[in-house]
C-alpha cells in the first residue's frame, strides 16, 4: 500500500527550510539524500505496521509527513540535547527521526526509545534494525524505572501526558525536559510552571511551530534545571 512512497522535492524544500533555520549542516549531499530516503522508509515501515498494530491514527503518507516526521524534527530547535530518552515513543516518534537526523550530520549523541507497551517497543526495535540505527536502545518499562537507573541529559515526551501527570515524573538526574504538545494543552502547561519550579526546573521557553500543508500548530515546552 505504501511501497514507493517518498518525500517529493517540493515537500523536501519545507524540511530544508527548517534545517536551514536552525543551521543544521549535512556533511555532504549524499548524507542529506540518505537522510531523506531514510525518513521516507521509516514512515512506510510505521504505516505498514500500523495496519495490524495500532501505532497511530494517521493512515496517509502525505499526512504523516507533516504530523509525524516534520513535527518530530522541530526538535532541532532544542539541540544540543545530548543523550536523549524518548519517553512514550509509541511507534518511534520523535526519537527515530531525531536519531536519523543525528546520524546524517555525524552526531554521536545517543537516542533511547521507551514505551511501556511491549508490542510497540518490539516494533520500534524492528524499525531501528531495518534502518540501521544500531546505537538506539529500546526499552519496555516504566519511565520512572529507566530514568532512575540510567543517565540521560534530556527527556522528550510527545503528547504523552498532561502537565499534572508529567511534571511529577521530572527528576534532577536529568538536565532538560522537552514536552511536545498541541495548542489545546499550552494553557495548562503555562499554568503549571510553578509545579516544575518546585521540582527544581525553570521554564526556558515555549516555542510555536506551524506545520506546512495545513498540518496545524505545535509547541515545544522546555524546562532546564535551575
Amino acid at each position: 500500500m505504501f511501497q514507493g512512497s517518498s518525500i517529493s522535492d517540493g515537500d523536501w524544500d519545507h524540511f530544508r527550510s527548517l534545517f536551514d533555520r536552525f543551521s543544521v549542516v549535512f556533511a555532504c549531499p549524499q548524507h542529506e539524500a540518505a537522510f531523506r530516503s531514510d525518513l521516507s522508509r521509516y514512515l512506510v515501515l510505521l504505516l505498514s505496521a500500523n495496519e495490524h498494530t495500532n501505532l497511530t491514527s494517521i493512515r496517509s503518507f502525505d499526512v504523516g509527513l507533516w504530523k509525524h516526521l516534520y513535527d518530530s524534527l522541530v526538535l532541532v530547535a532544542c539541540e544540543p540535547l545530548g543523550s536523549v530518552l524518548d519517553w512514550g515513543t509509541g511507534g518511534g516518534l520523535p526519537g527515530i527521526p531525531l536519531a536519523l537526523l543525528r546520524r546524517s550530520i555525524g552526531s554521536t549523541c545517543s537516542v533511547s526509545l521507551l514505551d511501556s507497551v511491549k508490542k510497540k517497543a518490539a516494533l520500534v526495535s524492528v524499525f531501528c534494525r531495518e534502518l540501521g540505527l544500531v546505537d538506539c536502545s529500546v526499552f519496555s518499562e516504566r519511565g520512572e524505572t529507566i530514568v532512575a537507573r540510567s543517565k540521560f541529559e534530556s527527556v522528550v515526551m510527545r503528547a504523552v501526558a498532561p502537565p499534572d501527570r508529567a511534571i511529577p515524573w521530572m527528576v534532577r538526574s536529568v538536565k532538560r525536559y522537552v514536552f511536545m504538545t498541541g495548542p489545546a494543552q499550552v494553557a495548562d502547561w503555562r499554568g503549571s510552571v510553578h509545579l516544575a519550579e518546585k521540582r527544581g526546573f525553570g521554564l526556558v521557553d515555549i516555542q510555536e511551530f506551524v506545520l506546512p500543508e495545513g498540518g496545524g500548530t505545535r509547541f515545544l515546552v522546555r524546562f532546564h534545571q535551575k
